[in-house]
Order: C-alpha cells, then structure tokens, then sequence
C-alpha cells in the first residue's frame, strides 16, 4: 500500500468574475480536530472536500496564515489535496 500525504491550503477567488487570485499556504497547519469544530464537521469527516470560509472561520483561521483574510473582497474555501 501506498503512503500518502494530505496538503491543506486555502485558495481565494475574486468575489466580482470568481477568477481563481491564488492558494494561501498555512504558516502553521491547524489539526483535524480544530478544522473539524472550526466547520461543524463530524469527527468521523477526515475534511477531503473544500469547505467554504466564512469571516467567523477566516478569523479563527488569521493566526496560522501569512496575512488577515479579507472576506469582503475575496471568496476563500479551505482545500485538501493528496500529496
């Protein structure tokens, strides 16, 4: 079998045309368990689909990002993608 890595990032749109902006790299990768009440998932949810970011999650989200989420410009959904 096959080992494999998961990549967690957010990647933001443009609110005006949905135009793909960029990804956003964790400085620091929040675990499954904050990601999963962050987004009212299930414990038993491993979080593989895109979650959409709203500015209650975006604030929880700032301290293991680059720079502040600005949810009024851009649109932002949390990615998983195998590595």
């Amino acid at each position: 079998m096959t080992e494999y890595q998961l990549h967690r990032y957010i990647s933001a749109f443009e609110k005006e045309g949905d135009a793909h902006v960029c990804n956003i790299e964790f400085v620091h990768v929040p675990n499954l368990e904050f990601l999963q009440a962050l987004f009212d998932t299930p414990a038993e949810n491993p979080m593989y689909d895109v979650g959409a970011i709203n500015s209650r999650i975006a604030e929880q989200l700032n301290p293991y990002l680059p720079f502040e989420l600005d949810c009024e410009k851009y649109e932002y959904f949390l990615e998983c993608d195998r590595v």
